[in-house]
């Protein structure tokens, strides 16, 4: 990997279909990117500023940091984090030397752009484009009725607290739409996974790459939660589960909820009647429920001790 290898985020709300992306656009000869997300770019742009230079004595808090990680969680067993020596590295390469070292190394080689997918890395944009001046973001869109069945699936999450995540998200990203045009490419869930290779055209000429027919296939199967978990192939009927999966005065709540939001994305708004907005002493119970629901999750994932630990992982560096 070159040191002037390009960065390239893969963002949106989660359970958007973030992972799937990856996935696909990992399986284009020049680009490559960890298989897991990494989570921790926030807490470091807090904590080094910008063009910092590791000396000997910042290698060993740093490798802290990232032990102590979510990220490393999942990959502990698969890379040793020895052989990463950002000493006399800038923070800007030490990013790119860090990611390029959890990346599949026999992709590396010849590899023009460095990804790595971390949904909530869109309320950083501003930030990683003023550290990364050449990075582009790809943010991925699903209808939020869709997220909202997701998220209560593998989180736990209400419908409450799903709909003002997926607008607070949206939001954000029309905002630095507007602001950067030209280092933003948007592309929605279901027309990704209806006909793949029409938005992986469009994502290939945004960053100046051929478009290659292997990006069409999933190579194995990556995602672990919700409906698609195990799939290797693109499942394409993964879209409209509302229609049959959610409860009417649901489908009506969200419908007038979000409904001007919908429309500028071209969902469908049938049945939708004055917003009501959400009393905040509601959503902060539903919130505290949501955080219990999913630290059980993790509970019964992880077990107790590890459970506890990657719960306080994601908290620490947020």
């Amino acid at each position: 990997m070159s040191e002037h290898s390009k960065l390239l985020f893969i963002v949106g709300v989660p359970r958007s279909g973030t992972t799937l992306l990856r996935e696909l656009l990992a399986a284009h000869s020049k680009i490559t990117m960890p298989r897991v997300e990494f989570q921790l770019l926030p807490y470091l742009m807090r904590k080094y500023p910008k063009g910092h230079i590791f000396l000997e004595k910042d290698v060993d808090p740093l490798k802290r940091i990232i032990r102590n990680s979510p990220f490393y969680f999942y990959l502990r067993h698969e890379v040793s984090l020895s052989q990463f020596s950002p000493e006399g590295c800038s923070f800007e390469s030490m990013v790119k030397t860090l990611l390029a070292h959890y990346s599949p190394q026999d992709e590396i080689v010849g590899a023009e752009w460095l990804g790595e997918k971390t949904p909530n890395n869109l309320f950083s944009v501003e930030e990683i484009i003023d550290r990364f001046p050449c990075s582009k973001f790809v943010h991925i869109v699903r209808d939020p009725r869709d997220v909202a069945l997701s998220m209560h699936k593998a989180f736990g999450k209400s419908l409450i607290s799903s709909a003002v995540a997926w607008e607070r998200g949206i939001k954000c990203a029309i905002g630095f739409k507007s602001k950067w045009p030209d280092r933003i490419i948007e592309v929605k869930y279901e027309d990704l996974t209806k006909n793949p290779e029409a938005e992986l055209r469009k994502i290939s000429e945004f960053l100046g790459l051929d478009f290659e027919v292997s990006m069409c296939e999933l190579r194995e199967a990556r995602e672990k939660i919700g409906d698609a978990a195990g799939y290797s192939k693109i499942k394409r009927a993964n879209t409209d589960k509302y229609m049959s999966r959610m409860l009417e005065k649901d489908r009506i709540w969200f419908a007038s909820y979000l409904k001007e939001l919908l429309k500028l994305y071209r969902y469908p708004s049938n049945n939708a009647v004055e917003r009501v907005e959400i009393n905040p002493c509601k959503l902060q119970i539903q919130k505290y429920i949501d955080f219990l629901r999913s630290f059980s999750r993790h509970i019964k994932e992880k077990g107790v001790v590890a459970g506890v630990c990657y719960r306080a992982r994601q908290a620490r560096y947020k």
